[in-house]
């Protein structure tokens, strides 16, 4: 756009041109803007319009590198300069910055000449892609061995630590470290770029191998033994155990035993042999007897038991006391009393004794004439003895005076001389009595009972 003031007037004119070459323009005044009438002489002015080019920038070739490397830009063909994107640049608004992008990048360059004119160019800077490589797993050796590594894809290869390898310059190195060891590799690609990596060699820790503690059990009773560490196991003497082939078999030794057991570890072949003592206590020696048989006279039993330290009879339901050494009983019919002794050592053993319930031995129901309540465990209590078993009973007992002082329905209670608590003085008493016994049924007594003090 040129533009040309009146010199005469003061009025101002555009004129809009676009040429495509340097031109020179004229332009002639003809009339006066404001008189509005020719000028007497025509006043001539001109301009020339030069051309440039525009902007031819370049901003180099397209360009390679390898991860993490870096590479200078080399732009021309322009006073300034400005390239995006700005990731990876060192600086964006110069001529020659350094590249270092992450991923594939391509750069656009926009310069600018002295005289305004713009012109824009791109270049590319791509990533090479990482080789195609295949390496050794990490990996587990027995302590003393060794274990070939490989890593495959590269050139130029450099292990850490090199002590424990054969070769570190090579891509299949053998290792026989002494400890847990990771190896790192560094070796060049097809493209020449530095790659790292690196395997893991570890020691297989010694085996641990544990067998049972030492036990004690009781004869006749059966221990498992345990044994720990390995992948074959062997005990000695076979006697006595469930399967001698296995880690933890039953054992059941007559006597005191020592076991031992070879473990195995077959990945590394390391073996232990171990024992455990096995103490066997003999069984307590029970013994169970009665006083007697029930029948028409005996309505009890005292059983008794000998060996042990502690008692367990069973059925409980007719016994005094089932953890007593010497329990009473009481059947109703033929009983088979089985008692558990337990000896110092926890051991157990058992004996059986019958109570045989009979019809037999009529002692004719009598009742005694006379006791003497002193305390002496003689006679102390006036009640059924010798009557076998009762099975229903009314027991009344009266003064002098008629007045009942003393009453029961239950066949095992009996009088001690007490009234409301309070003794009473020695005289004669009148008892009536009417029981039902497995012998005879619809006995009645009566008679007179001395109290004796």
């Amino acid at each position: 756009m040129y533009t040309q003031t009146n010199v005469v007037s003061g009025v101002p004119f555009n004129v809009q041109v676009n040429p495509t070459v340097t031109t020179n323009y004229t332009v002639t005044i003809l009339q006066d803007a404001v008189r509005c009438s020719p000028i007497n002489n025509p006043v001539g002015m001109s301009a020339t319009i030069t051309v440039t080019n525009g902007a031819s920038v370049t901003a180099g070739n397209n360009v390679s590198i390898c991860k993490g490397g870096n590479t200078q830009l080399n732009a021309s063909g322009a006073q300034t300069y400005s390239w995006s994107p700005v990731t990876g640049l060192s600086n964006p608004n110069i001529a020659n910055p350094i590249a270092s992008p992450a991923v594939t990048t391509q750069y656009t360059l926009t310069g600018t000449t002295a005289a305004g004119c713009i012109g824009t160019a791109v270049v590319t800077v791509s990533i090479y892609p990482d080789p195609v490589i295949t390496k050794s797993n990490d990996t587990a050796i027995c302590k003393n061995t060794s274990v070939q590594l490989f890593l495959n894809g590269g050139q130029n290869y450099a292990w850490t630590p090199a002590a424990t390898l054969n070769n570190a310059a090579i891509g299949n190195p053998v290792a026989a470290p002494a400890s847990n060891t990771l190896y790192h590799v560094n070796f060049n690609d097809a493209n020449g770029c530095s790659q790292t990596d690196s395997v893991l060699v570890n020691i297989r820790p010694d085996a641990i191998f544990t067998v049972s503690p030492a036990s004690t059990l009781c004869a006749k009773d059966t221990v498992q033994l345990l044994a720990t560490g390995g992948d074959t196991y062997n005990w000695q003497p076979a006697t006595g155990l469930s399967n001698p082939g296995i880690a933890s078999p039953r054992a059941f030794p007559g006597s005191t035993a020592t076991y031992t057991v070879t473990i195995t570890e077959l990945v590394c072949g390391q073996s232990a042999n171990l024992s455990t003592d096995i103490t066997v206590n003999p069984l307590p020696v029970i013994t169970a007897t009665k006083s007697n048989d029930i029948d028409c006279s005996n309505n009890q039993s005292q059983l008794n038991a000998t060996g042990a330290v502690t008692y367990n009879w069973t059925p409980a339901a007719t016994l005094s006391n089932p953890i007593s050494s010497q329990p009473v009983a009481t059947p109703t019919v033929t009983t088979d009393y089985i008692v558990n002794g337990t000896d110092g050592n926890g051991c157990i053993n058992a004996d059986t004794v019958k109570v045989n319930v009979s019809n037999t031995g009529n002692g004719l129901y009598l009742l005694p004439n006379a006791f003497t309540p002193n305390g002496d465990g003689k006679n102390d209590c006036f009640g059924l003895l010798y009557w076998g078993i009762v099975t229903k009973l009314d027991l009344r007992i009266y003064n002098r005076w008629g007045e009942m002082v003393f009453h029961t329905t239950d066949p095992s209670a009996c009088w001690n001389g007490t009234y409301k608590g309070t003794k009473l003085d020695s005289g004669v008493f009148v008892y009536t009595v009417k029981a039902n016994a497995t012998c005879q049924q619809e006995i009645f007594r009566k008679g007179i009972i001395t109290l004796i003090r």
